[in-house]
């Protein structure tokens, strides 16, 4: 977030050069709803933040299988 917009990108990883602090897991019900929650964190106006989805690995297990 710079003056109020947010700049998104479509990449494997967040352009910057800054290290990474930590990260948030948060539960939204789709991407669109995710990067708004992002938008919403303070440090987006400093910084980078990445929104990746995450894979329900038991759910991913059932359907293949593997218990």
């Amino acid at each position: 977030m710079r003056d109020g917009l947010a700049r998104v990108t479509d990449g494997p990883f967040a352009e910057t050069r800054e290290f990474l602090a930590g990260f948030n897991l948060i539960e939204a019900d789709s991407m669109d709803a995710a990067m708004e929650i992002a938008r919403q964190f303070p440090w987006a106006r400093f910084g980078s933040i990445e929104v990746r989805p995450v894979r329900d690995m038991q759910a991913v297990r059932g359907r293949v299988g593997a218990g």
